[in-house]
């Protein structure tokens, strides 16, 4: 066998250097863990928050750095989009919030925790990822299965993903029908009234879904056929006309995950963006954040515009909404054990039990964590009306504890990273990717809430692809015997 050549020997050791950084990182976070459950089962303010800022900047300068070694690392690398989003809904408001933590003494556990479950995700990420470097753009051969797909075949699915998009987009139009939006709507209103009858609410995710897949279908085609996100001016303008549609809703978290594999697909399979194009989403995603918040309080554009000029008011209100991820953290703190014993993997079960609609069937009563966590803690919640939200290291601590829930994160990352590996093979099987990207949108929405969005949107959104894909499948079958 020959040697690796000096430039690719080289670039593995470093890659191991800082993938040892990381592995350190979290040894000791855990160690330190594994200490304060031993003893007073709390840390102080001024040693966790310097115990925090320590181990999470060595975790993520080892984690770029090795990123940079293996020649991974870009804005949209996945397993990066995974930690900044995690960092942005825990670590992005260490001061008080607003409306102050829900316990101000377990704030400090909470960061620290939180850091340390984060290294173990980077750990398992990095091990399931290895070194194979991303496919460069414009060199996969697109699969369906074990059958390459001809530039006839390609087209066809993409049409087939285009109008599986236009039946979601005028499903969720006619419901809008249904329920009668009228001018004085505000986003609460428009989810009370998605909600207030029986199964409406149920068809509109459905029909949001059928939207995500079907245009990561037309896309992730047209990329692979034409080089370019969109197979024609009139599937650009139905994109365009949804997300205006998500964001007179004041979605932002479907918009988010509708946008999220467009620009996937156009970094990996048509062109990578530049740093200074990754600049300006970011800044712009910064904008519609706090943009939307405003805007669906009163539905009034013009309170949004005078708002958005003023950076210092974008900056406090986004780092402090996202300060409430980590704040139901604390609150689980607060609950768990002193009032609740461990639930031991029950929500994560409950939350595989909603995946059957309960249109279906009648079914059981089941924990969905952040409706328990809003029931028992919204006596002391100061601000605003409607639910919290969650965080995907809260769920993992109120079922397995502060030392289970790092281990549960290293084995989510180790999952997320083989799963990622589908991006470095040139011959690209299209299920493959559209079920990663499906995936993908499905943990990064489970950083700020329950696991039943996770699994169950996950699931679903699966189930609409394979049910697609056999429709297609069918019909190349039967055109093949003509």
């Amino acid at each position: 066998m020959p040697s690796p050549s000096p430039a690719v020997g080289g670039r593995r050791e470093r890659a191991s250097i800082w993938r040892l950084v990381v592995v350190v990182s979290a040894v000791l976070g855990y160690l330190a863990l594994t200490g304060v459950v031993a003893g007073s089962g709390s840390i102080s303010y001024p040693l966790g928050l310097a115990a925090s800022g320590i181990l999470l900047g060595a975790a993520l300068v080892g984690f770029v750095g090795w990123g940079l070694a293996l020649g991974h690392f870009s804005g949209l690398w996945p397993g990066f989009v995974f930690v900044a989003a995690y960092c942005v809904f825990h670590f992005a408001s260490l001061g008080d919030l607003d409306a102050g933590w829900y316990a101000p003494s377990l704030a400090p556990l909470a960061w620290f925790a939180s850091v340390v479950a984060l290294c173990f995700w980077i750990v398992g990420y990095g091990w399931g990822r290895g070194a194979r470097s991303f496919v460069a753009a414009g060199q996969r051969r697109p699969a369906l299965g074990a059958r390459e797909l001809s530039p006839a075949a390609l087209r066809r699915l993409g049409r087939l993903g285009t109008a599986l998009f236009v039946l979601g987009f005028a499903s969720e139009l006619l419901i809008y029908a249904r329920i009668g939006l009228g001018a004085g709507w505000t986003y609460l209103s428009f989810k009370t009234a998605m909600n207030s009858q029986a199964g409406v609410g149920a068809m509109h995710l459905l029909a949001q879904m059928c939207c995500v897949v079907g245009m990561i279908l037309s896309v992730t085609a047209a990329s692979l056929l034409r080089r370019r996100v969109f197979s024609s001016a009139f599937v650009a303008a139905l994109a365009g006309a949804y997300v205006l549609n998500l964001a007179w809703q004041g979605d932002r978290s479907e918009l988010g995950v509708f946008l999220f594999p467009l620009f996937l697909v156009r970094h990996y399979l048509v062109r990578p963006f530049r740093s200074s194009q990754m600049l300006a989403l970011g800044l712009a995603a910064l904008i519609t954040v706090a943009g939307l918040k405003a805007f669906r309080s009163d539905n009034q554009a013009a309170t949004v515009v005078r708002k958005v000029q003023d950076p210092s008011w974008i900056v406090h209100k986004t780092a402090n909404e996202t300060g409430h991820t980590l704040d139901t953290f604390v609150r689980s703190l607060e609950l768990v054990p002193g009032r609740y014993d461990y639930f031991r993997g029950q929500t994560y079960l409950d939350a595989l039990s909603r995946v059957v609609p309960n249109l279906i069937w009648e079914r059981p009563d089941a924990i969905v964590s952040s409706v328990w966590l809003t029931d028992e803690t919204s006596d002391r919640k100061s601000e605003g009306k409607g639910g919290l939200g969650f965080s995907i290291v809260a769920e993992a601590y109120i079922n397995f504890g502060l030392l289970g829930a790092p281990l549960l994160l290293g084995l989510i990352g180790w999952l997320h990273g083989w799963a990622e590996r589908i991006m470095t093979r040139r011959r690209l099987r299209v299920e493959l990717f559209v079920l990663f990207t499906i995936a993908e949108l499905g943990l990064l929405v489970h950083v700020r809430n329950s696991a039943v969005l996770y699994i169950r949107g996950t699931l679903w959104m699966s189930s609409i692809l394979l049910a697609t894909l056999s429709v297609f499948m069918l019909y190349e079958t039967m055109r093949r015997r003509r």
